[in-house]
């Protein structure tokens, strides 16, 4: 083998090296970046999984909000029921159950229901 070649060779090898060197280098580089990613993909997989916990209690207390709300249209509809039944007038039910007016006799009579279901009447003015 003449010098020349001997050089080439010699050139070949050490660009081989630092092509070797520069790959080895941007594959540490990118399985840092993939353990970074890795680590931030946990962190969103918690709070996602913390995010469908609040949603399933949320969507609970929601449904017993409705089931609660259907009992007292149905009370409403049963007292309005026995109230018509009885006296053969009608009565009007204002917020959401807990303030109940029925006219009778040309008298009016308020009842108001507390936060305990306790009621609270009270006799109004003559019906107009």
């Amino acid at each position: 083998m003449n010098a020349e070649s001997m050089q080439a060779l010699e050139s070949g090898y050490y660009q081989l090296h630092r092509e070797l060197a520069e790959a080895n280098e941007t594959i540490g580089n990118l399985r840092n970046d993939l353990t970074k990613a890795q680590a931030r993909i946990a962190e969103l997989e918690a709070h996602l999984a913390q995010t469908e916990a609040i949603l399933v209690n949320t969507q609970a207390q929601r449904d017993i909000a409705y089931q609660e709300r259907a009992e007292a249209q149905q009370w409403q509809q049963l007292v309005a029921d026995e109230v018509h039944e009885r006296i053969g007038k009608t009565i009007r039910i204002e917020n959401e159950g807990r303030w109940i007016e029925l006219e009778a006799n040309d008298e009016r009579i308020g009842v108001w229901l507390d936060d305990f279901g306790c009621a609270v009447f009270r006799k109004m003015r003559p019906a107009e």
